[in-house]
């Protein structure tokens, strides 16, 4: 059999795959709906009386002072991903793995949040040192 036929044949049965959907798509249009529109119930409304919500309480905690606060210190996944594609290619993959793996990762999304700035100075680190 040649390319010729098979893509001639490939061709054909596409074109009766989508009439196929065409005219499934038309009968479907074309029937009523048969569910019932969804009821929802009133919810009541808060008293104007109700004492407002305590505020959170914030402690002083190493883990606290550890989050930053300021969202442009914020540290995504892609920029970790991206230090460890830079080291492994300046400074091999074994260098990179070793740094993940300070951090008890085998690779990048292993990473908890919390450790994606820790983690991204050691790999800026590792790549100067």
């Amino acid at each position: 059999m040649s390319i010729e036929t098979l893509l001639a044949d490939n061709t054909a049965a596409i074109r009766e795959l989508i009439a196929t959907l065409k005219a499934q798509a038309y009968v479907e249009a074309s029937q009523p709906a048969t569910t019932k529109p969804a009821q929802v119930k009133a919810e009541p409304k808060p008293k104007a009386a109700a004492k407002p919500a305590p505020e959170p309480v914030v402690e002083d905690t190493p883990e606290a002072a550890a989050t930053p606060a300021d969202p442009e210190t914020l540290v995504s996944l892609d920029e970790i991903k991206a230090a460890v594609l830079k080291l492994a290619a300046t400074k091999g993959r074994d260098a990179a793995v070793a740094v993940l793996q300070s951090f008890g990762a085998a690779k990048a999304p292993e990473l908890k949040p919390e450790q994606y700035a820790p983690a991204l100075d050691a790999l800026n680190n590792a790549m100067v040192g």
